[in-house]
């Protein structure tokens, strides 16, 4: 699976943790596990909301969740919370997680600042800041901007 053409830009978790955006320690633990793309394939489907865990690895696994998040990921939530109800946190799809991964994209494409805001629907000052925040994360710089 191509991440570039199935999400849209989104940050990973050490990304968020890096921009100061609050992070679930499980989703930093699901990540180093298996992947950026687990992270995103929970919380694309169930990020903000609930789901449940059998009590037993081999029971019936709720079929929808295993086909939108694969049965890796399914076991790795049974084996570090075993069984129970589960918040699914959003994670990469959060906001300002979206909207500091919009930025990024519109700035390193040559948007001005005012581009950015209208296209991520928020303030001016709102997208100044993001870039700050990107640029003083190094996620950004003005020297690698393309020019329109």
């Amino acid at each position: 699976m191509n991440c570039e053409t199935t999400y849209p830009p989104l940050l990973s978790c050490e990304e968020m943790l890096d921009l100061q955006v609050t992070v679930s320690d499980w989703l930093v633990e699901l990540e180093e596990a298996l992947g950026i793309e687990a992270v995103w394939k929970l919380t694309s489907a169930r990020g903000g909301l609930s789901i449940f865990i059998p009590r037993s690895e081999n029971a019936q696994v709720n079929r929808n969740l295993q086909k939108e998040v694969g049965r890796d990921v399914v076991l790795w939530l049974y084996e570090r919370f075993n069984w129970g109800g589960l918040l699914i946190p959003m994670g990469p799809f959060s906001k300002r997680s979206i909207m500091l991964a919009l930025t990024r994209k519109y700035f390193n494409e040559g948007l001005s600042h005012s581009e950015i805001a209208k296209k991520c629907g928020c303030h001016l000052r709102t997208t100044e800041r993001a870039i700050r925040t990107l640029y003083e994360a190094q996620y950004i710089t003005y020297e690698n901007r393309i020019r329109k």
